[in-house]
């Protein structure tokens, strides 16, 4: 709730600011927002990783065995959520007046304006909405890679990654390029001869640009 009203504050008085026409500037400035926020909280956090406890249990014992793998309860339960919130925004964005709002603004503001569809309100709806699910998620994984005021940096750039190859436009491509991302790194650094953890990535970064092209 604080980071959707933070988002919508700043999506109100801040972003709209800047001439709708110019995206390098809206895009400039959103990305010196996240320097500037992560220098502020550094300064007050400091630097240091720090643990974040799980929302599900995560004790030793709190694992089960399916056909001869492992899993564990915070495993499950994460994906379970992610699943969970993922199809109640597919439904959200599909079924509800925001939701066809929003889909008409994305497409061109000016027609949606036109046909009484306040764009300012949704936009800083959308805002507030993204805030909110990358908290979610944020929380999520803050157990799985420490608690640190630019983590959210790393994971940032494999959802551009994901979304990418998936599609832009739609949730469930965007999931399947997660799937491909997070498999494909593992089984690139642990099968293919000469590529590591390190370089697995830039190997998803090129089949992103190929997608793309």
């Amino acid at each position: 709730v604080a980071a959707a009203a933070l988002a919508a504050a700043f999506e109100r008085f801040v972003l709209r600011r800047v001439p709708e026409a110019d995206a390098t500037a809206n895009l400039s400035l959103t990305v010196a927002v996240l320097l500037l926020v992560n220098a502020l909280v550094s300064q007050w956090f400091g630097n240091g990783t720090r643990a974040f406890a799980s929302p599900f249990p995560d004790g030793p014992r709190d694992q089960f065995l399916l056909y001869g793998a492992r899993l564990r309860y915070s495993t499950v339960g994460m994906w379970a959520t992610l699943l969970v919130v993922l199809l109640a925004l597919y439904l959200f964005l599909l079924r509800s007046r925001f939701g066809l709002a929003f889909r008409a603004v994305s497409s061109s503001r000016s027609s949606s304006a036109l046909h009484g569809i306040r764009v300012g309100n949704v936009l800083t709806g959308t805002w507030a909405l993204a805030a909110a699910l990358g908290t979610l998620v944020g929380c999520l994984a803050a157990n799985r890679v420490l608690l640190t005021p630019t983590m959210m940096i790393r994971l940032l750039v494999y959802s551009l990654v994901a979304a990418s190859i998936g599609g832009l436009a739609s949730p469930g491509g965007a999931l399947v390029g997660g799937i491909i991302v997070g498999v494909g790194q593992s089984l690139l650094a642990g099968y293919v001869p000469g590529v590591d953890g390190v370089l697995a990535f830039p190997v998803l970064v090129g089949f992103m640009i190929f997608m793309l092209y």
